[in-house]
């Protein structure tokens, strides 16, 4: 690292918030945002940030939270207004919890693996959040866009399987969180090809049928059709 990269990490390091910002931030939004009654606390876990819409909790793993939003500085972009939405990202997860629990119900009746079936339940529920909760929400779609681009550019076109998984609850969420990436535009047919090429035509069938959905009313053909994907072994 030369004299100037040095300089430009140690500035980043001056601007990352410390664990006590990003509590008290968190804690205002979820306070202002959320219905009453919903808490909040720090974890190990794998994914930043997560719901838990039974226990009306909301749970942050500080060191995943802290490397994004260093990711976000990096890109220039504030901090505190990508948090905001990706808590409002998380809360939409009250407005699809049925629906979640219905898809992980009809995996079950194909004898489908759980874990598989939770994971095709939350990248429908992420799919109906930001294609149709707030599809009309011009800034929150501007924020989701430019967090998913360097998520994607960032952590799966650059890291290894290894560090990859560090970023995912299951490799099953890997594949299907590209798949959304691709149906979303922010991942081309080529990228795909090159770095995922072991998962290619699952991939890319997973995003066409993510693309079907359009209402509420579609998740239930399109539940069983991604299913459906896994069960011929693709």
């Amino acid at each position: 690292m030369n004299l100037i990269e040095e300089e430009k990490m140690e500035s980043i390091r001056k601007m990352l918030p410390t664990r006590e910002e990003v509590e008290k931030f968190c804690r205002e939004i979820i306070k202002k945002e959320y219905p009453r009654g919903y808490t909040f606390r720090f974890v190990q876990e794998k994914l930043p940030l997560s719901i838990n819409v039974a226990r009306k909790e909301v749970i942050i793993s500080f060191d995943m939270m802290q490397k994004m939003i260093k990711l976000w500085i990096d890109n220039g972009f504030d901090w505190k207004l990508m948090i905001v939405i990706v808590l409002q990202h998380e809360k939409g997860h009250i407005r699809t919890v049925h629906e979640e629990e219905y898809v992980i119900a009809l995996g079950k009746t194909l004898d489908l693996e759980s874990i598989k079936a939770m994971s095709v339940s939350n990248t429908i529920a992420d799919w109906i959040i930001d294609e149709i909760y707030y599809r009309d929400n011009q800034l929150y779609r501007e924020a989701m866009t430019k967090d998913q681009k360097i998520t994607y550019e960032e952590i799966y076109k650059r890291l290894s399987y290894d560090e990859k998984i560090m970023y995912s609850t299951t490799v099953f969420d890997i594949y299907a969180t590209v798949a959304m990436f691709y149906a979303k535009g922010i991942a081309t047919e080529e990228e795909i090809r090159t770095y995922f090429p072991e998962k290619e035509n699952f991939i890319l069938e997973f995003a066409k049928i993510l693309k079907s959905i359009i209402s509420k009313k579609d998740i239930s053909t399109a539940a069983y059709d991604i299913f459906e994907l896994y069960l011929r072994g693709l």
